[in-house]
């Protein structure tokens, strides 16, 4: 029993430890890269979190508040798309034709498909036609 618990301490020190270590990493700045590793006339920066806690409390509400804001206007925004697709699309009639107004007022156009060209059963290979000789080389 006694052994299962001083592992447990010794795992909690460790894991506890932990966000201290990553803290401490140096970051390289390395012409337009950022490194963790040195490099040649690399810079040193200092990548500490100035804030303090209540600062950063602060911040990460603000950003919270934000994202909300930005959902909600989202969801705006699409209600008022839905809305306007609604009120301008036209009423479709079940069947017949599709009719065609024109901006400036006239008679309705129906429009009609053109039907499509029988193929034929079996694949016929075509050779081009020769090309055509202009009139001027025709004549001499």
């Amino acid at each position: 029993m006694t052994t299962s618990l001083l592992t447990v301490a010794i795992f909690s020190v460790a894991v506890l430890s932990m966000p201290a270590l990553t803290s401490a990493q140096n970051v390289y700045r390395c012409g337009n890269s950022y490194s963790q590793t040195p490099c040649a006339n690399g810079q040193a920066l200092d990548v500490a979190d100035p804030r303090t806690p209540a600062e950063k409390a602060a911040a990460d509400a603000a950003t919270r508040q934000t994202a909300r804001t930005a959902d909600a206007m989202e969801k705006s925004r699409l209600r008022d798309e839905a809305a306007a697709r609604a009120a301008n699309k036209p009423a479709r009639a079940a069947s017949g034709p599709r009719m065609l107004r024109p901006d400036d007022a006239g008679p309705p156009k129906v429009l009609r498909r053109k039907p499509k060209k029988k193929e034929p059963e079996h694949f016929t290979a075509q050779t081009p036609a020769p090309p055509k000789q202009p009139a001027s080389r025709a004549r001499r």
